[in-house]
């Protein structure tokens, strides 16, 4: 028998393989759960049961053959994730065929189907987005086994474990992104401490000493607006994150070559963030320190990008000098953490400079400049790093930082145990619809009740998406800020008798091109969030499914510009005889400017906007599937038992059973 012959019989038997399996499924009646199929379920189970043996047993008889003949058996190659990966993915692409946009070549499409559409296309896009994200995530997807590493309290992780099992068994996939948050949520547990101060007010050192190793550099120039997070880690190493390069990872002694004005001048390498993993014990409760950029560079681009830089902090710290004075930079971020609703303190560091009594004045002098200009009553403390004064940085973390953690853990317990109830309610509320005993509960929501519910949803259907593309527009203005900025910078210039100022003006130049446009971002990205949030609100409140007010996360972190870096590469020099015309002293500068940072500045811009398109996406991706967990339940609520293919087929008795194993987990006080 020769090659060709031997893979005819080959791909004969595995395509009879494929008819096989086809027919035993149709059997199966497993078509007949979707509305599409067009299958009738008249087949008998025993009919199913004996022509899947009758398959079995032809395709023995062709392994057989296969092996007498001689021909080998094609090894499977392909991985069922990646198939079944490419199969979703062909399916978005079916459904952004029909977007009406791309439907016009049939014709107009009135106006309210064209809404209609676009509402349910952006719905059904929502749900394949989350199974593309649960065959991507791996073993990550099996919530069982990441409930067995995480050390929440008992009551909390046996309830979490029971609704994991119960919305697997009974297929509730609505509930799935709701209990997938809440795992995320359980995992996560940690306490994240911002600690902000002017460059060279003892933040690295003050940070190292609690750390107790020389993690930070201490006595080099910071990259300007440069985040570190520190936390714990089961070795000491540094992540490292780029703008468009991949992530890497170094030892701490190659930290100053990414984090330092030296090792990584105008952050040329185009740092994003850095985060520190230790073995350090003070870490592993959940702390993680965030350090931030000195206040000069925060303070310079006003209270509105101060408040959009300000990291989700559970606790602000704000390290002031005690050999000098309140600024007014210290003063504003003092007040955007308090707004943005953070724990505050200020600690007053370098104490072992003062004796026993001024540190007692310096202490009083700030307390009451603090209530002064703020209003508000703000812990100062002082702690000291060198000599024997060194015990006070490690008393303060342990009286007063300690506690906060052990409430903030607490109140995360409480948090977590309410929602935990919630989701509880609700997956008993529908699975006793399934079996007949809605009644017992309370009467099911009528179809106008439903249908109020469903419009209030479909109205913010696809809104992250416009949000998206909407952002995508105003970022199209950064590619006119180079030489607007110049324009601009060179403008004031020549009004200027020197050029001493020139660092200064070029900073204010960028910062009017690229601050409006961050708080425009910004009021476009909360008014999206406030729609979606007004819309799960009002369709809880249609269907019964009481709750707080939906709270999504505000956008937060806004990448900065780094205008001051960038202008330090300006060399001031003497302008030309002031009695020159206005025409050639501004032909002279611009020459020099555009020589100097011309180029620097374009990719600066360049490098900001992509920054800016990925921070914007990956806020907007968090904020669409935090509102698709909570809207796929109070959808399930309204469904009922008239779902689509939600589930496989469930006896009364394994509904019971599981009716009242849920009920006999108790929600942990």
């Amino acid at each position: 028998m020769n090659e060709p012959q031997k893979r005819h019989i080959a791909s004969t038997f595995q395509h009879v393989d494929e008819l096989l399996q086809t027919a035993v499924q149709a059997l199966a009646g497993e078509g007949a759960r979707s509305p599409f199929s067009p299958l009738v379920p008249n087949a008998a189970p025993i009919q199913h049961r004996v022509v899947s043996d009758y398959a079995q047993r032809v395709r023995g008889l062709m392994a057989t053959a296969l092996q007498r003949l001689d021909i080998p058996l094609r090894p499977p190659t392909i991985p069922a994730t990646r198939s079944a990966f490419t199969h979703v993915m062909f399916a978005e692409v079916d459904i952004e065929d029909i977007d009406p946009k791309r439907m016009q070549g049939y014709g107009d499409l009135p106006p309210e189907d064209s809404r209609a559409l676009e509402a349910t296309n952006a719905e059904i896009l929502a749900l394949l987005g989350q199974m593309h994200a649960y065959l991507e995530a791996g073993s990550a997807a099996d919530l069982e086994a990441r409930l067995a590493q995480i050390s929440a309290p008992t009551g909390l992780q046996s309830l979490l474990q029971e609704l994991v099992r119960v919305v697997t068994a009974h297929g509730l996939v609505a509930f799935r992104p709701a209990l997938e948050s809440l795992v995320e949520a359980s995992e996560r547990g940690s306490f994240e401490i911002a600690v902000f101060g002017p460059v060279s007010s003892g933040k690295s050192s003050l940070l190292n000493h609690v750390l107790g190793q020389p993690v930070l550099p201490v006595g080099v120039t910071p990259v300007t607006a440069l985040v570190t997070h520190i936390a714990y880690g089961p070795e000491p190493r540094a992540l490292i994150q780029f703008a468009v390069a991949r992530p890497s990872v170094v030892g701490l002694e190659e930290l100053p070559a990414f984090a330092t004005e030296q090792g990584n001048p105008a952050n040329q390498k185009q740092v994003v963030s850095i985060r520190i993993e230790l073995p350090e014990e003070r870490l592993k409760s959940g702390v993680i320190f965030v350090d931030t950029p000195g206040l000069g560079s925060l303070a310079s681009s006003g209270a509105a990008e101060t408040m959009a830089y300000l990291p989700r902090a559970d606790l602000g710290v704000v390290l002031i000098d005690a050999t000098g004075t309140l600024t007014a930079g210290e003063l504003l971020t003092l007040d955007a953490l308090h707004r943005a609703g953070v724990i505050t303190m200020v600690v007053l560091s370098k104490a072992d400079l003062l004796g026993p009594e001024d540190r007692l004045k310096v202490k009083a002098y700030v307390s009451q400049c603090l209530q002064a200009e703020l209003g508000r009553d703000i812990p100062v403390h002082l702690v000291s790093v060198v000599g024997a004064d060194a015990d006070l940085a490690s008393h303060w973390f342990e009286t007063e930082i300690r506690p906060l953690l052990t409430a903030h853990q607490d109140r995360r317990a409480e948090s977590l145990a309410r929602k935990a109830g919630l989701l509880k309610e609700r997956v008993l509320s529908l699975l006793r619809q399934r079996a007949g005993q809605g009644a017992v509960v309370s009467a099911p929501p009528t179809r106008a009740v439903l249908a109020e519910a469903e419009h209030a949803l479909r109205r913010v259907e696809g809104l992250t998406g416009r949000t998206q593309s909407a952002c995508r527009e105003l970022l199209q203005d950064l590619v006119k800020g180079p030489e607007a900025s110049l324009t601009q910078a060179i403008a004031r210039l020549a009004e200027a008798k020197d050029l001493k100022d020139a660092q200064t003006l070029l900073v204010h130049a960028i910062e009017t091109q690229v601050l409006p446009l961050h708080s425009r971002m910004l009021k476009t990205l909360d008014e999206a969030r406030v729609a979606l949030g007004k819309a799960l609100d009002m369709a809880g409140a249609v269907n019964g499914a009481t709750e707080d007010p939906c709270s999504l996360p505000m956008p937060q972190a806004l990448p900065v510009f780094e205008a001051a870096a960038l202008a330090r590469r300006l060399v001031p020099g003497e302008l030309p005889s002031h009695w020159l015309p206005d025409a050639y002293r501004k032909r002279w500068l611009g020459a020099r400017l555009r020589a100097q940072i011309g180029i620097a500045l374009d990719e600066a811009f360049q490098s900001h906007r992509r920054r800016m398109e990925a921070w914007c996406q990956g806020y907007l991706s968090e904020l669409e599937r935090l509102f698709q967990a909570q809207a796929g339940t109070i959808r399930a609520l309204g469904e009922g038992t008239a779902t689509w293919g939600e589930a496989s087929p469930e006896t009364p008795l394994a509904l019971e059973a599981d009716i009242h194993a849920l009920e006999d987990h108790a929600v942990p006080a």
